[in-house]
């Protein structure tokens, strides 16, 4: 069963989930902030990293061709020192030629040119005796050193630097590439949090202004529940006075032998007039009262409602004789407001004699089965039928489908019944046909929601 106060107060925790959800939105954008500066951080430390081990790459190769080179050209110097036929009749360029033959040999030993990590140039005072620059093509290397040396009194220059093939295996784009994904990461999540944020402020808004309807609507509807009840006394007291006032008349007129005289046919029939619209009105007025009552029973404390007994006694109220209530297989015990379900019932067995033709053959059964967490309640007589016509009006307010037998008709009996039904999530629905008797079906909560009470 749902209320407004329901709805409202569950709009109101609601909009404080949101709110709550609003402030852990900020501890989202401070995690996203410091999640992105460390990303960053990390970002330039791998970089450094990397940089720091494609150095050290560097200077390892370096050093060992370096210590390669020394030796093979000191040991190029010692065999040439020996030999004195060659010493004799060389002249410098022949001996820079077999210097460079020996370059080339050692190096080509180490590892092929287009894979080595460093280039290699070396000067023999201002003789070029070895340069890589042509074979390796690396513009503006990225390590580079030179190196000035003596062996056996003469200077040597040594300029070693990078070469495509180190800056390959550094993969110096690893933490580029890392840093590219992370703010792409983190680009989405923005986007993601920003439509979030933005979606909850929006909910928060329209939850606030539907709260606020709500509340007006539900003072309005307590304003029109008060007014109801007070207008219905009001009204209460000048009918009775003006009953009171008709039957002082009708004793009146009968003291004087007015009411049968031929000269005044007319007093008796319209004094009885007056007194059949006054019960009319106050029909009305008692339906508009249990109308506005029906509101109230909406919510309440619910217990164990043993349909069976509550049946029973309904018969007891009504004044049903010998089996014109038949209470047809098992019926259910029920978690739910008493008063409600007594109201229901109430109104729908007492309709089905109020209409009957003839109270003493009416039959009323009601049986009931479970679908899924509701009751379905029947309630079958074998009265005079509803038409069609008249079946799509019977449920609204001040509505009805023939004459009573017995009693007025204030057309609000069904419109509780409807009101209080739909309130508790059901439906109520009629099928019938004139002289076949009516069969009304309705749906109540096996277990309503409410304060519960032990007992009946």
């Amino acid at each position: 069963m749902i209320t407004t106060d329901d709805v409202v107060k569950s709009l109101d925790k609601e909009n404080e989930n949101f709110s709550a959800l609003l402030r852990l939105n900020r501890l989202h954008w401070l995690a996203i902030t410091i999640s992105l500066v460390v990303t960053i951080t990390f970002w330039q430390a791998t970089v450094q990293l990397t940089e720091d081990k494609a150095q050290l790459r560097f200077e390892h190769e370096a050093d060992t061709f370096e210590q390669l080179i020394k030796r093979r050209l000191a040991k190029a110097l010692d065999v040439h020192n020996q030999d004195d036929a060659l010493s004799s009749r060389s002249t410098q360029t022949p001996v820079m030629q077999v210097y460079t033959l020996i370059l080339e040999g050692v190096l080509d030993g180490v590892l092929d040119v287009d894979r080595r990590l460093v280039g290699v140039r070396l000067r023999h005072s201002s003789d070029l005796l070895y340069d890589e620059q042509k074979v390796i093509a690396s513009r503006a290397p990225r390590y580079d050193r030179s190196e000035s040396f003596e062996l056996n009194g003469d200077p040597w220059q040594l300029h070693l630097w990078s070469t495509p093939e180190l800056e390959s295996r550094s993969k110096r784009y690893l933490p580029h590439l890392a840093l590219s994904a992370g703010l792409i990461i983190h680009a989405l999540l923005i986007a993601l949090f920003v439509v979030h944020s933005r979606a909850s402020h929006r909910t928060v808004e329209l939850a606030s202004v539907v709260s606020k309807s709500l509340n007006e609507l539900r003072c309005k509807n307590e304003d029109l529940e008060r007014f109801a009840y007070v207008a219905s006394h009001d009204l209460q007291a000048p009918l009775q006075r003006i009953q009171g006032l008709v039957d002082c008349l009708i004793e009146d007129l009968q003291d004087a032998d007015l009411t049968t005289a031929s000269s005044y046919p007319d007093i008796k029939e319209n004094s009885d007039l007056i007194k059949d619209q006054t019960a009319q009105m106050r029909s009305l007025i008692k339906g508009i009262l249990d109308y506005s009552r029906a509101a109230s029973m909406q919510a309440g404390e619910v217990s164990d409602v043993d349909t069976r007994e509550l049946l029973l006694r309904i018969g007891q109220m009504l004044q049903v004789s010998g089996n014109a209530l038949v209470l047809v297989g098992e019926l259910p015990t029920v978690c739910t407001n008493r008063i409600k379900l007594n109201q229901v019932l109430t109104n729908l067995i007492g309709n089905a004699f109020k209409y009957h033709r003839d109270r003493s053959e009416a039959v009323v059964r009601v049986s009931c089965r479970k679908i899924d967490d509701m009751y379905e309640f029947e309630v079958a007589d074998n009265g005079p039928g509803i038409s069609i016509e008249d079946q799509n009006r019977i449920f609204d307010l001040f509505q009805t489908a023939g004459r009573p037998q017995e009693g007025v008709a204030s057309g609000v009996g069904l419109a509780i019944v409807k009101r209080l039904v739909e309130s508790g999530g059901g439906t109520v629905k009629v099928h019938s046909s004139l002289g076949t008797g009516s069969r009304f079906i309705f749906q109540w909560p096996a277990c309503e929601s409410g304060l519960l009470v032990k007992g009946d």
